[in-house]
């Protein structure tokens, strides 16, 4: 499919903002409320330091079963401790979750975490029972066709130039794992655009991400979208076509990506970069952060070209970045040619050591 630029960046940029929404949840503020009142918190269920020594002492988990290796009391996510009550909420889920599931049929549900846990408790603010049946879900949707545990996501994207469009780039200098998408890299000839192939090849990343950084386990997730450079194809500039056949693939990807992302890859972003931020992008962002309250938009950072050495600079090492982000980078270029070049990899800093 020949997309014009127009409809290129609509395509990825807006496909960003969802990802981004989907990964930050859009009302923290509202979370945040429930969080500081744990009467609020489903205080029906467990919301007493007793009552959560009762749920914890009938818990009989065996090794290797759904096991918690963390300290609950010293655990936070997103900047946020966890409360007394999302300790009994924890513990609760773990033992409804160990009652209700056969955890054998889970590679993922055998080894959760209590970080995990949490991070699906606050994405239905703090209901046990809605959590409970989204982590239902979510093991449902790993064993499904384009799932993340199914042969297709293990084996379909080891090689796609999908990864010259969007790849991790590694730490940067706050520790946060960056994952770069290049919306001018954007091409729908060498690959299938079908949005459920696109979505699949983003919660390959993301599982990447979880397995080389740490990614929802440990760390958050910080973005960077790269706005600037251009593809190129036999060594000549991609040449655009107007084509309005790519909006019905526009709103099916709308759709697919938040269905996706927003029931399986809960409370995940950091921050995201944008850069260079055009009108075109910035008119978009200002209609979709309509729907977010003012923490997360303070999550985005808007950049102009001016902005580079102050702000973008601080955060990520211009040795990592290409030179329309006045970088240096050697192996992250601003001109791509998908027909010769190698995908970019940066395999350093990796969590567990690097393969």
């Amino acid at each position: 499919m020949i997309t014009t630029i127009l409809w290129k960046k609509m395509y990825v940029s807006i496909t960003l903002l969802l990802l981004c929404l989907c990964c930050s949840g859009v009302a923290p503020l509202e979370l945040k409320k429930k969080l500081t009142k744990s009467s609020d918190v489903d205080s029906d269920n467990c919301n007493t330091t007793k009552q959560c020594q009762v749920i914890n002492s009938s818990m009989s988990c065996h090794e290797g079963d759904i096991i918690s290796t963390s300290n609950l009391r010293s655990l936070h996510w997103g900047g946020v401790n966890i409360s007394a009550a999302e300790i009994c909420n924890v513990l609760q889920l773990r033992s409804q979750l160990h009652a209700s599931l056969n955890i054998h049929d889970s590679f993922w549900l055998r080894g959760v975490t209590d970080v995990e846990l949490l991070r699906f408790l606050r994405a239905r603010h703090g209901h046990v029972d809605d959590a409970l049946k989204m982590i239902h879900a979510h093991v449902v949707w790993r064993s499904s066709q384009y799932g993340a545990d199914s042969d297709f996501i293990k084996t379909a994207f080891a090689n796609s130039p999908l990864r010259h469009e969007i790849f991790w780039l590694g730490l940067n200098k706050e520790n946060c794992p960056t994952l770069v998408i290049r919306t001018q890299v954007h091409d729908g000839i060498y690959y299938d655009e079908d949005p459920k192939i696109f979505v699949s090849f983003l919660v390959t990343m993301l599982e990447e991400g979880k397995q080389l950084y740490g990614v929802g386990l440990d760390k958050q997730l910080c973005l960077l979208l790269d706005r600037g450079g251009a593809i190129k194809r036999n060594g000549s500039r991609k040449v655009e076509k107007m084509d309005m056949a790519v909006i019905p693939n526009l709103i099916e990807l709308f759709r697919h990506l938040t269905s996706v992302l927003l029931d399986n890859y809960p409370e995940l972003l950091k921050y995201a970069h944008i850069a260079p931020a055009s009108w075109f992008f910035s008119m978009c962002y200002k209609i979709t952060s309509r729907v977010m309250d003012a923490k997360t938009r303070a999550r985005f950072h808007m950049l102009t070209e001016r902005d580079l050495a102050s702000k973008l600079h601080t955060v990520i090492d211009p040795t990592q970045l290409p030179e329309h982000l006045s970088g240096s980078s050697t192996i992250y270029r601003s001109e791509v040619d998908i027909t010769y070049e190698q995908p970019v990899t940066h395999r350093h800093h990796c969590r567990n050591g690097c393969k």
